[in-house]
């Protein structure tokens, strides 16, 4: 993916680690390139911080992961914040051929349509294996804040995957007319 610093590559600050932060900032992004863009980003900010990731270390894997979301925040969140303010995001569109969901595609959908405060701290409590101590260090929040984000975030996932299956029935009514 990246190799050293050059004009458009980051540094090797985060290298050992680069496949889980590219994961996790497409997971934040949607889209390849404000992935690496965001990952651009924050190599070159760990860098200037002074930030080695050489060896590994738990402790550099959380401020690692704090860069990425203080420089997702601070150039994607604001426009994040109207769109959560006036609308629920649309789940990702379905391949036509690939119609009938499994529980994963389900759970991803799910976890896709949470609000980004809510997605965040699925994505690093759930997917990324933080302990709930480490997620909200790395945020910058109150575990108590993040653990009630945690548990909103399960009740909405909860609650879209039990629409699921009504939805797809009546779209498989309104079909057969």
């Amino acid at each position: 993916m990246f190799d050293t610093g050059t004009a458009s590559r980051p540094p090797a600050v985060a290298e050992p680690m680069l496949p889980r932060i590219w994961r996790f900032a497409l997971w934040l992004v949607h889209e390849e390139a404000q992935a690496e863009a965001l990952v651009y980003r924050s190599c070159v900010k760990a860098r200037h911080e002074g930030l080695t990731m050489h060896g590994g270390s738990e402790q550099a894997l959380c401020e690692m992961f704090a860069i990425v979301c203080q420089q997702w925040h601070s150039h994607s969140a604001p426009k994040h914040r109207l769109r959560e303010a006036t609308a629920r995001r649309s789940p990702p569109p379905r391949s036509t051929n690939h119609p009938a969901t499994t529980p994963l595609d389900q759970a991803f959908e799910a976890t896709h349509a949470l609000p980004d405060r809510h997605r965040v701290v699925v994505l690093l409590v759930l997917v990324e294996g933080f302990t709930c101590e480490q997620a909200a260090a790395i945020l910058g929040i109150s575990v108590q804040t993040l653990e009630l984000r945690l548990a909103q975030a399960r009740i909405e996932v909860g609650r879209f995957l039990l629409r699921a299956p009504e939805q797809e029935r009546s779209a498989g009514i309104s079909e057969s007319r």
